[in-house]
């Protein structure tokens, strides 16, 4: 069986099934998980050139505005919001830090992504777009989302399903303009270039 808001909905055979509304008492929901949420990365070790950015997406989540960090693929893009997402500035979320992949998922994905983020629920239990809201809208989190590849109404209707979260985003291309605070990565000098060929 699976349940949808207040439905139940018990599968059969290849007939077809039946919908039930649940009691209250028979709905299965989701329970708050202990907070602050910890789902941060590892940290990236000896980040190479990258200090102004650090310090302009640093002042920009302190100020709670939202940041995308835009450049092209194998930028290092990841390292910088593995690094930022260790930052002393992270204990000032009172409801955590949350890294996500946003790889191949579209914002209906992610919204519930954050939802089990915060909450957990049972198997049969898929919340609707309403409940989502309604449970993340106090939130006050840092969300770190990766690979971001949204259009910008998608993105602007999921921070709207968490409005007290901070998002830093990453992807290729910038969808914050005019509203958040978006830095474009260049590629690393050739000082630091040579650096990592060292390292290595």
């Amino acid at each position: 069986q699976v349940a949808i808001g207040q439905y139940v909905l018990q599968i059969g055979d290849v007939h077809g099934g039946v919908v039930n509304i649940a009691l209250p008492e028979q709905q299965p929901g989701a329970r708050p998980r202990p907070a602050p949420v910890d789902l941060r990365p590892r940290l990236f070790r000896g980040l190479l050139d990258r200090k102004t950015v650090v310090e302009s997406a640093s002042t920009a989540l302190q100020a709670a505005r939202p940041v995308e960090l835009a450049g092209q693929e194998g930028i290092g893009k990841t390292s910088l919001l593995r690094y930022l997402a260790h930052q002393p500035l992270t204990g000032s979320f009172g409801d955590g830090v949350v890294y996500l992949s946003a790889r191949q998922q579209g914002a209906g994905d992610l919204r519930l992504a954050l939802f089990d983020a915060f909450y957990d629920r049972d198997m049969s239990y898929r919340p609707t777009e309403t409940q989502i809201k309604h449970a993340l809208r106090d939130k006050k989190a840092l969300i770190l989302l990766d690979d971001v590849d949204l259009t910008r109404a998608e993105l602007e209707l999921l921070m709207d399903a968490a409005p007290d979260c901070t998002f830093l985003l990453a992807g290729q291309s910038g969808h914050l303009w005019g509203e958040g605070h978006v830095l474009t990565l260049s590629g690393l000098p050739e000082i630091g270039r040579a650096s990592c060929r060292e390292r290595v």
